[in-house]
């Protein structure tokens, strides 16, 4: 007989893993909701997100109150290439983001070298062999690090194994050999 406290932990993971997957999907559609919103309504939502009126913005930034109030409006057709940045870097978005080339606001800062990343795994995180979604998800966890060494203590305790047991062997044969007379 499966004990019931078995079987209601069973059920709260099975819960849990479904909430997650639906957050997931919500989060795919606000990502491509956030990729198709024009500009206009980024360039709202970012001043609201702020608690910003058009007049503050403009002594903020140096932009006139008209020309934000129609690149928010959509009356103006195209946002100047001075206000997208001078926009972007107030906000501390990217222009990508603002031009719905991205779903993610923060430019990564730095350099990918400052990363110390392996071209490899650039490679490999490029090819889509693998989930980077979830693999950023796991790296932020709060538990990852002790998961590291987790991982890092069972890799060196396999190395030590595998090397007392190349040891091993070449004992024997040492033993073998030397016993036969061969080097005396």
């Amino acid at each position: 007989m499966i004990p019931k406290r078995w079987i209601n932990s069973q059920n709260r993971k099975k819960s849990t893993l479904l909430k997650r997957l639906s957050k997931l999907k919500n989060d795919e559609g606000k990502k491509e909701m956030l990729e198709t919103m024009p500009i206009s309504e980024k360039l709202k939502m970012l001043r609201d997100r702020r608690g910003l009126t058009l007049d503050e913005l403009a002594e903020r930034t140096g932009l006139s109150r008209s020309a934000l109030s129609n690149y928010e409006t959509n009356e103006s057709k195209e946002v100047s290439q001075f206000a997208l940045v001078t926009l972007a870097k107030f906000y501390g978005v990217s222009t990508d983001y603002l031009l719905g080339l991205s779903a993610l606001e923060n430019p990564m800062q730095g350099d990918i070298h400052d990363l110390n990343i392996s071209s490899e795994m650039a490679e490999l995180l490029k090819s889509g062999k693998i989930n980077n979604r979830l693999l950023c998800e796991m790296a932020t966890h709060p538990d990852f690090p002790k998961l590291l060494m987790d991982i890092e203590i069972m890799v060196d305790g396999e190395a030590r194994n595998a090397i007392r047991a190349i040891d091993m062997l070449f004992e024997a044969v040492r033993m073998k050999h030397y016993q036969g007379g061969e080097h005396q």
